[in-house]
């Protein structure tokens, strides 16, 4: 009984310390993988994220947008005042020429009965019709119905005159409004550039970048996210290392619970994880190490650059937390080649060894070059 309840301990503590540790690398994950699509949509080689700095020129941009949004209402109506003026010179364009057509019309049979047709000014414009009228009106051969007549054009007249002074009038405040709605759309354009330079560093991809900010918000439980991606890349990126291998030790742990092995206790699931964290560290800080004394190829992409994708970072620490003991022995055998030249020809010797026909303890060779690499809890290759 009470080894059972013991047990049911372990397995509580266990989950518990399972379902913290991913859900911290969860987090680390995101803030981490925020910090690499930034780094692309930005142009920011270093991948280090200022919310403050983007805060700042969000708020910029919307007084900007403040002062843009009034102006744009304005050049519309401006731009609808300038429209209703032309149409209104049209329209009083149109009623002149209508004034003097008429005016001309009742003239003409008048000038044609009292014969002064050839003599007289017959164009349309004022001053032609008005010397037309005063010249009919000096005839003695004049009706009463002539003088109606003369009298009808005269009003004619005036409503022509009138209506091209208007006209004239409209024409000159259609100039003006086109005035003010070039001014306007000039502030405009200026406020937009002047906005448009904020958002520059950014690569004009300043929206995307602000859509990235509010769902990795959405998603940070009480900021820690947002907080997190504000830390260098490099240490977020080891830190998520860190985690991952933390992960990975835990997970270690899980197919020895399930089978029933006694020797998984508090102790062990505390010291697993922090070898597994340790693990992860020193991996990756001995690979890149590794690489920039001797440049392997393979170790530069345990390096925790800032355009290192998260996935890489997070699955190389789940290696180095599963393989945890493992992992110590590459370490070892990395230092003996690094320090320790002696050892490199029976390394080599036994490598050969594998890759020839016919070769006797290859394994055995390297192993011992390494300073043995075989798991102690057990797995493939593990001597029986």
């Amino acid at each position: 009984m009470l080894a059972s309840l013991w047990r049911t301990l372990i397995g509580l503590v266990l989950t518990a310390v399972m379902i913290a540790t991913l859900l911290a690398c969860a987090i680390t994950f995101s803030a981490r993988s925020f910090q690499h699509n930034f780094a692309q949509i930005s142009g920011n080689a270093t991948g280090v994220v200022s919310l403050a700095a983007i805060g700042r020129i969000a708020q910029q941009n919307a007084a900007q947008e403040a002062v843009i949004a009034p102006l744009r209402l304005e050049l519309n109506e401006r731009q609808r005042s300038e429209g209703e003026l032309g149409a209104k010179l049209a329209s009083l364009s149109e009623a002149a020429q209508e004034a003097a057509t008429r005016a001309d019309l009742a003239l003409k049979p008048l000038e044609q009965r009292l014969g002064q047709a050839a003599g007289a000014e017959t164009g349309l414009e004022a001053g032609a019709l008005a010397q037309r009228i005063s010249a009919l009106a000096s005839s003695e051969q004049l009706t009463d119905p002539d003088r109606a007549v003369l009298a009808q054009a005269s009003k004619l007249l005036d409503t022509m005159v009138r209506r091209t002074a208007q006209a004239n009038d409209t024409a000159a405040s259609q100039d003006r409004a086109r005035e003010e709605v070039a001014y306007t759309q000039g502030v405009i354009a200026a406020r937009e550039a002047q906005a448009q330079q904020l958002e520059g560093a950014f690569t004009g991809n300043f929206d995307q970048i602000r859509a990235e900010i509010e769902a990795l918000e959405k998603t940070s439980p009480y900021g820690m996210g947002l907080t997190l991606a504000q830390i260098h890349p490099a240490f977020l990126s080891t830190l998520l290392a860190c985690l991952s291998g933390a992960l990975g030790a835990i997970f270690y742990l899980f197919p020895a619970f399930m089978a029933g092995m006694k020797q998984v206790n508090l102790w062990q699931i505390v010291m697993r994880w922090l070898m597994g964290v340790t693990s992860a560290f020193v991996f990756m800080v001995v690979a890149n190490a590794a690489d920039s004394l001797l440049g392997f190829g393979g170790a530069a992409a345990a390096a925790p650059q800032p355009s290192l994708n998260p996935f890489t970072i997070s699955g190389l620490g789940l290696v180095a937390g599963v393989m945890a003991d493992d992992i110590a022995q590459w370490i070892h055998q990395r230092g003996a080649f690094l320090f320790s030249q002696g050892q490199v020809g029976q390394v080599v010797r036994g490598i050969e060894s594998i890759s020839t026909p016919g070769a006797k303890s290859s394994t055995a060779d390297v192993n011992a070059g390494l300073g043995g690499m075989a798991n102690p809890h057990g797995g493939p290759g593990d001597p029986v």
